[in-house]
């Protein structure tokens, strides 16, 4: 297994002159998610989930795509994915007729999507506990802010690339910008595979807990007054298109995708590395109130660290065969040079698929 270490974010300056170049290019980009199988925890670090005598085990590793565009006249590298949203409804099915169960006035049964409980991360499929889908039409749904909703979020820091062990530092001038492009089409399930897209999604009206395939249209929080549920904003979509880009988790609670290095024995989460790396601000952390990929996921805003595109440093490295880091223009918290196992994620030009 081989071993990769990723420079330290650096405070960009003003660039001074560079001739590098680098040719356009397109590529159909995989890489492998290190996110490996634990067993799952419950709130506490204390307790283990069990069904009877068996470890409930959760999480897993997958492989991600992207398409990576660089243009040289702006010296751009735009990572892009193409999501395909399908609007489905998770209905009772009738055990007898095996169509969907209806109520009274003839409306479906309808249950809410919660991972763990019923859906991808259950381990069951949805005819096993007496579940089917149905699809809504797409001339319902409103998906215009989306696209612009995830791209803001991901594009925030403004971060670039930069040659590392320049002896400029951070006024180096070979630096390239780095842009996140979400495309975002609302479709019948049959008319999903005419746009090639990076993931089809199953889009609920609301869910309990959502999945990298799995998203709710809309949001709800109970009120506090007592008024019962009211509309929430939050980041959900974004941190679930944050794992297509090959983003981990940053919490562990209730069953976190955390990042290989916290994983030990193949089933226990290393909090004692957890805890140091937290205190010094390292690479993927598995507890934080404002990153994306951990608690600001529930919140209206959420912050992206500079090692947010270390899966892209890293593939970029490979793809020029120069060493480079991330470059930020604005006070960040820069995280500590960390040897993190890269296993089989060197990155490959072939195209795969997704989830949490």
């Amino acid at each position: 297994m081989s071993r990769c270490v990723a420079p330290d974010p650096i405070k960009l300056e003003d660039a001074a002159p560079c001739n590098w170049q680098q040719p356009d290019f397109t590529e159909f980009v995989s890489m492998e998610r290190e996110t490996p199988t634990y067993q799952k925890y419950g709130w506490t670090r204390t307790e283990r989930i069990v069904d009877g005598n068996n470890p409930v085990m959760c999480s897993g590793t997958d492989t991600t795509t992207c398409k990576f565009t660089y243009d040289s006249s702006s010296k751009t590298l735009t990572a892009k994915v193409v999501t395909a949203l399908v609007p489905k409804l998770l209905v009772r099915k009738n055990p007898s007729t095996g169509e969907p169960l209806r109520d009274e006035k003839n409306n479906y049964v309808v249950v809410e999507y919660e991972t763990f409980k019923n859906g991808a991360n259950s381990r069951k499929t949805f005819a096993a506990q007496g579940l089917m889908l149905v699809e809504r039409d797409p001339a319902e749904v409103d998906a215009s802010t989306y696209k612009n909703m995830i791209e803001k979020t991901l594009n925030q820091g403004n971060y670039k690339l930069i040659l590392d062990e320049c002896q400029k530092g951070g006024a180096c001038g070979c630096r390239i910008a780095v842009k996140f492009c979400v495309d975002v089409h609302v479709v019948r399930e049959a008319d999903a595979p005419a746009l090639n897209p990076n993931i089809t999604i199953n889009l609920f009206p609301t869910t309990a807990r959502a999945d990298a395939k799995n998203w709710p249209e809309s949001e709800y929080e109970l009120d506090s007054s007592g008024n019962g549920k009211v509309p929430k904003i939050t980041q959900t979509k974004a941190h679930e298109t944050g794992h297509l880009f090959n983003f981990p988790d940053e919490y562990w609670e209730q069953g976190g995708f955390v990042h290989s290095i916290y994983v030990k024995s193949g089933r226990d989460i290393d909090f004692t590395l957890a805890d140091a790396n937290k205190a010094a601000n390292k690479i993927w952390v598995i507890e934080t109130d404002n990153n994306l990929m951990g608690g600001g996921c529930a919140k209206p805003i959420a912050s992206i660290p500079p090692y947010y595109l270390e899966y892209i440093r890293r593939w970029f490295s490979a793809r020029t065969h120069k060493l480079w880091r991330v470059g930020y223009n604005a006070p960040a918290a820069a995280a500590k040079k960390t040897e993190i196992s890269s296993g089989s994620s060197a990155a490959k030009t072939k195209v795969a698929h997704a989830k949490k």
